[in-house]
Parts: C-alpha cells; sequence; structure tokens
C-alpha cells in the first residue's frame, strides 16, 4: 500500500529535480514522464493516509488573529500529465511534442490558478520545504541543505526553508508588518520584482535574504522557462541575478501561518509553521509551477451557503475550467478536511488524460484501490491527481 511516507519521497525526488533544474536538463525529457506517473499513481493514496479526526485538525489552523475555525476547504482532482510519451534519449529538442503540451497545460493551468483566485478566493500554502520527505525526522530543507542548496547563504536565509503563500492567503491568515499593517498593502506587482514576508527577527540576515532571493528570482523566472526554450528551439532569456528585485516585507515576530492539511500534521505532528521566511507566488512564473501549485497546494474554500457540498463547490468552478480548455483534466473536487469523504469512489467517468488516465469508473491508483468522493461535472474524466513538481 502507498503511505504518505511513499508520496513525500517522490514528491522531494520531484522537488529536487525541478529546484536545480539548470543543471538536469538533459535528464528532464527521459524522466519527467515515469516520474509524473508514479506521483500521480500515488496522489489518492496520500489523501487517503490523512488521518480520521481531519476537522478536528483544521479546526486548529485557524487564521492568525482569528479565533474562528477553518471551514472545509478542497484541493482540485486533476490529471495534468501530458498524452505524449517521451522519447528514450534525453537529447535536446528530442522530446518537443513533450514539452509543447507540457507547456500547452502549463500555459491553461496558470490561467485557471488566476481564475480561481480572483473569482473563488482560492488560497495558496505551499509548506513542501518543512515536510518530512520520509520515514527518517529530517525535513526536506535538511536534506537540501546537506546537498549543498544555498549552501553559500545562513541557513534561515536560504530559499529550501521558505513556504509559498499567495495574496489571499496573506489577506485571510491577517499576516502583518513589523509596524502592524497588513503585508498585502506592501506587496509589488512590478515586472522582475519577487515579494518575500520574513519576521522582524531575522533583519541581521537581511544581505543574505536579498540575495538568495534575487537567485530564487533568477531560477524561478529565467532557468526553469529556459528549460522549454531550449527543448523547443527558442532563444534563451539572458537575464541574470541582479536583473530581478526582492522587495524584502519584515513581518511581526510569532505570527502563525496555518497549513491548511492535515498530512502536513501527520509528517510534524504540526498545524502551522511559526515564523516562516514566505515567497509571494507570483504568476510571472512558468506555468508548470501553477501546475504544482494547482493539484497539490491550492485550497478552495466551499460555496457560501453550502461549504460541505463539494457538488456545489464543482457547478461553481465547473464553466472556468472548460472556460481554460482543461474540462476532462480536472474533473473535480477532493475535500482536505471532512472525513466522511474517505469511503467513496470517484462518481463519473471517460478517458482519462496523460499516463495516469483510465478507462471511466471509480480511479484505481494501485494501491488497494483506495478512492475519494468528489464533486464532479457532467463527462469527468478518470485518472488520479497530478503532483508534478514541488518545491515552489
Amino acid at each position: 500500500m502507498t503511505t504518505s511516507s511513499d508520496l513525500m519521497e517522490l514528491r522531494r525526488e520531484c522537488g529536487r529535480w525541478r529546484e536545480c533544474g539548470r543543471r538536469h536538463r538533459r535528464a528532464r525529457a527521459a524522466g519527467v514522464a515515469a516520474l509524473g506517473l508514479a506521483l500521480a499513481l500515488a496522489a489518492t493514496a496520500s489523501l487517503a493516509s490523512c488521518s480520521a479526526d481531519k476537522r478536528g485538525d483544521q479546526a486548529t489552523q485557524a487564521p492568525s488573529g482569528s479565533g474562528a475555525a477553518v471551514p472545509p476547504y478542497y484541493l482540485l482532482a486533476a490529471n495534468l500529465i501530458p498524452d505524449v510519451t517521451t522519447a528514450e534519449s534525453g537529447a535536446v529538442g528530442g522530446n518537443r511534442a513533450f514539452f509543447e503540451a507540457d507547456e500547452a497545460i502549463a500555459a491553461m493551468a496558470d490561467h485557471l490558478m488566476q481564475r480561481l483566485e480572483q473569482q473563488q478566493g482560492a488560497i495558496l500554502m505551499n509548506w513542501m520545504n518543512l515536510g518530512v520527505p520520509g520515514p527518517g525526522p529530517e525535513r526536506l530543507f535538511e536534506v537540501n541543505d546537506a546537498d549543498g542548496f544555498y549552501g553559500d547563504y545562513a541557513a534561515a536565509a536560504r530559499p529550501t526553508h521558505s513556504v509559498t503563500v499567495n495574496r489571499n492567503y496573506l489577506a485571510l491568515a491577517g499576516i502583518t508588518t513589523a509596524d502592524g499593517s497588513p503585508v498585502v498593502d506592501r506587496l509589488a506587482d512590478a515586472p522582475g520584482t519577487l515579494n518575500v514576508v520574513a519576521p522582524a527577527a531575522l533583519k541581521a540576515l537581511e544581505a543574505d535574504l536579498l540575495a538568495a532571493y534575487q537567485e530564487y528570482a533568477w531560477e524561478r523566472l529565467v532557468q526553469v522557462p529556459n528549460i522549454y526554450n531550449e527543448e523547443l528551439g527558442r532563444p534563451l532569456d539572458g537575464r541574470q541575478p541582479a536583473d530581478f528585485t526582492v522587495n524584502l516585507i519584515w513581518a511581526q515576530d510569532g505570527q502563525a501561518y496555518a497549513t491548511y492539511q492535515s498530512i502536513y500534521h501527520e509528517m510534524t505532528g504540526e498545524t502551522a509553521i511559526i515564523d516562516p521566511v514566505a515567497v509571494v507566488y507570483s504568476h510571472q512564473f512558468h506555468g508548470s509551477d501553477a501546475v504544482a501549485a494547482l493539484t497539490q497546494y491550492l485550497c478552495l474554500p466551499g460555496v457560501a451557503g453550502a461549504p460541505d457540498d463539494p457538488d456545489a463547490l464543482w457547478d461553481a468552478i465547473g464553466p472556468l475550467v472548460e472556460q481554460v480548455g482543461l474540462g476532462g483534466r480536472v474533473f473535480g473536487v477532493l475535500s482536505v478536511t471532512d472525513p466522511a469523504v474517505q469511503s467513496a469512489g470517484v462518481e463519473g467517468g471517460g478517458e482519462g488524460g496523460g499516463d495516469g488516465g483510465g478507462d471511466g469508473g471509480a480511479s484505481d491508483n494501485g494501491a488497494g484501490g483506495t478512492s475519494f468522493s468528489v464533486g464532479t461535472g457532467e463527462g469527468a474524466g478518470d485518472g488520479p491527481e497530478d503532483q508534478s513538481g514541488t518545491v515552489p
């Protein structure tokens, strides 16, 4: 049976590979399909491994400064793996069809993510770096630090120690600056600018933070797109780290960032992260980052008047899915707070896209047949959730 530890190991490998993509471009074409399929097959089992007292866990994760319990939240059920098999060779340009398809899906995922943020109040909290990827006690950032990721900077300033959130999350959580004003009022939207929120206790590391996240911005905005540019025969982006700006916002110390997913509590025994460095997600990032966010960490609140009804939420977002071109690839929503959904099968049918696709009916994930209740639309596709790409 696939466990949450198995999934986190797969996620860790995928995340490490993506984060140092500039050193692994040749390996991408050869490895992405196999890894993507393995992650997809593990996705449903990962959610099944969440503890039965999900609602109790989530109730302890009220936004900072709020006494209210967290309402039900949902993840998208999706298969965003291209319907293209990669070639055996990892030579540049040898998998053009795959990269074209992958980039097209990524662009649609980015569009959908923006629409869900704007129209549904979707929140992003990517806690991957602080998760526990294997059976040992090490957090992912400890594993990455041992591999020398961002080794020239103080540990707390390294992007491998950060979480990634969006504007909606910061507003919901009520994260404030060191002078008590809302962090969201200090965000900058200028091209080439990365917003980073850090606790005031790290002010002594300001130089390290600025340099490390300037390099991080360069990797996300230049190096990742250049993987696609190179494979598709396009000119490479020649910008360097110095061409990017970090808008470093100092936050009050002692603020809690709720994770909103019980699997984090399972791994760490914690329900929130205190005083992390938080990267604010930018839609300047390549769409492949949106794929990772959309299928793992972007949480949708239930609809007003029926927060516990996934079908009501799907009725609200289904048209958006169709409009951006992902009909059949995004086929429902999975509750991450309601234990009652853990025993029901996926309704609907139709062929799923990509290597994770199925023939219809309940999704067989190769892990004892575990499946989930979801809100689904007419003609919903079948197939496990895509989990490609993790470290933001």
